[in-house]
């Protein structure tokens, strides 16, 4: 048998018994969740900060093990060995961010050991284009 949401029952059956009302649908407000929503509303827009790769010519972006954005520059021309990069964002946090033109393991000031770029051959790029294509300008903290 079909039954409305909001109807209440009345009366009762042989040996039956049965509450009237309805439950509350009030939601449990906790402290937790107040001091998150408000820990959200006065976070600096900074610490959204991140680099988002996009377009044509996108790197690969990964995250080390302290954190840090480590961007994978896309493979330079073979003849100018320019790398041309594209992204949709391009803001980097007071933890700064790693661009990695390098074609083997190498100790990174901000990260320690870090892989070589996968996107290499044997050769690193002799200059980088770094172009951001977003309506909101980059920011830096």
């Amino acid at each position: 048998m079909a039954v409305e949401e909001t109807a209440t029952a009345a009366g009762k059956s042989a040996g039956e018994t049965r509450a009237t009302g309805r439950a509350s649908t009030k939601p449990a407000h906790s402290p937790l969740r107040n001091l998150i929503a408000l820990m959200l509303a006065i976070a600096p827009p900074l610490a959204f900060a991140q680099i988002v790769p996009g377009g044509a010519h996108a790197p690969n972006v990964i995250t080390t093990q302290n954190g840090v954005p480590q961007v994978n520059i896309t493979q330079p021309s073979s003849g100018s060995r320019v790398s041309v990069n594209t992204y949709g964002q391009f803001d980097i946090s007071k933890s700064g961010a790693i661009l990695n033109n390098s074609p083997t393991i190498v100790n990174a000031q901000l990260a320690g050991y870090i892989n070589g770029n996968p996107n290499f051959g044997p050769n690193d790029a002799a200059q980088q284009s770094i172009k951001p294509h977003a309506s909101d300008p980059a920011a830096t903290s």
